[in-house]
């Protein structure tokens, strides 16, 4: 901007293609899926420098209902569909892996990715009717094709997994990692009991960073229903959620800044609703909590200390405590390997 006087949003998009045409030649998908990350971020920005954009209203009257159709799915847009009440998102590019896509699932939005040029092909008075299962968009459907799709019953074929056996007999055990009660109920059909982590962020984006107490309890139990056992991570967001009642300025590295156990200390309200709710979902059974982004064991000892505040609450008002607690770590920087 000061050597070449280039305008913000040019000087921004010449950086952002920069790092695009470095991640286009990497090897790795969990690699090229953090471009989808990068891009959210230049997005926002560019969204945020527009004057012109930022004077309209966020979301239209007659969004509610209607078909969110993106560049790439990310996080921001997962939050912008929940938030204007649309149905199901369809992006040009991405991965069913990244981050944004694998919330959508949990949100139980239908999401289609890989459509190129969708966004060229439609205009809002299109009609779309998106099929997750299958992958297919279809534009302007017929009167008869919705009717069918209105009237479908959603039969999913889910085979039970067979017990995985070494050649020596020994018997592996087998895990689920899920962010919905719709998922916990899918892998309890296919035979899996157990959630080794069960990711809470979805009623915190749902909800604006707000969701309350007793919504979280239900949530929390319709999730152990089908299970006999739940590890509850405790909520990972970053400064990429666009939750501006949770991060009211942004971070110029969401990944390295204010996220995880990190953003619960900053917030100890938030954590300790977590805790509660958790608890109170156990109804006096099992309580399995993981942290992220741990850093070291004083993290670990800080949420004994909150988890050991929230149980003698709960024993006060009468709640059955009996069961302490079992607290673990997300092993994923290089200290909390060293621990």
């Amino acid at each position: 901007i000061q050597e070449q006087r280039m305008p913000l949003e040019m000087a921004v998009k010449d950086v952002f293609h920069v790092y695009e045409r470095l991640f286009e030649v990497v090897e790795t998908e969990t690699l090229r899926n953090k471009m989808s990350d990068l891009r959210d971020v230049a997005m926002r920005y560019l969204r945020h420098c527009d004057r012109s954009a930022s004077q309209l209203p966020k979301h239209r009257k007659d969004s509610q209902g209607g078909v969110l159709v993106v560049r790439e799915l990310t996080l921001s847009d997962l939050t912008e569909a929940l938030e204007a009440g649309h149905v199901a998102i369809v992006a040009e590019t991405g991965s069913m892996t990244s981050h944004g896509a694998i919330m959508t699932q949990a949100a139980g939005l239908p999401a289609v990715i890989g459509i190129a040029g969708m966004r060229e092909l439609v205009t809002e008075t299109d009609t779309l009717l998106v099929d997750g299962t299958s992958g297919q968009v279809v534009v302007n459907p017929t009167q008869e094709a919705l009717r069918i799709a209105d009237n479908r019953a959603v039969k999913e074929d889910i085979q039970p997994l067979e017990q995985p056996v070494l050649a020596d007999g020994s018997q592996i055990a087998i895990t689920a990692a899920v962010a919905s009660a719709a998922e916990a109920r899918m892998v309890a059909r296919m035979g899996v009991k157990e959630l080794g982590l069960f990711r809470t962020e979805l009623p915190l984006l749902q909800r604006q960073g707000r969701p309350k107490e007793a919504s979280l309890v239900a949530f929390y139990r319709s999730v152990r229903k089908p299970m006999k056992s739940v590890t509850f991570r405790l909520p990972d967001l970053d400064s990429s959620a666009d939750l501006p009642s949770v991060f009211p300025e942004k971070e110029e590295n969401p990944a390295l800044g204010l996220r995880g156990i990190r953003l619960l200390f900053a917030k100890p309200d938030m954590l300790h609703r977590q805790i509660r709710a958790m608890y109170k979902s156990a109804e006096g059974g099992e309580l399995k909590i993981s942290v992220p982004f741990v850093t070291g064991k004083s993290d670990l000892a800080r949420v004994r200390e909150a988890v050991d505040t929230v149980r003698e609450e709960l024993r006060l008002d009468g709640s059955d405590v009996s069961a302490r607690p079992l607290i673990g770590a997300v092993v994923e920087t290089p200290s909390a390997a060293l621990m």
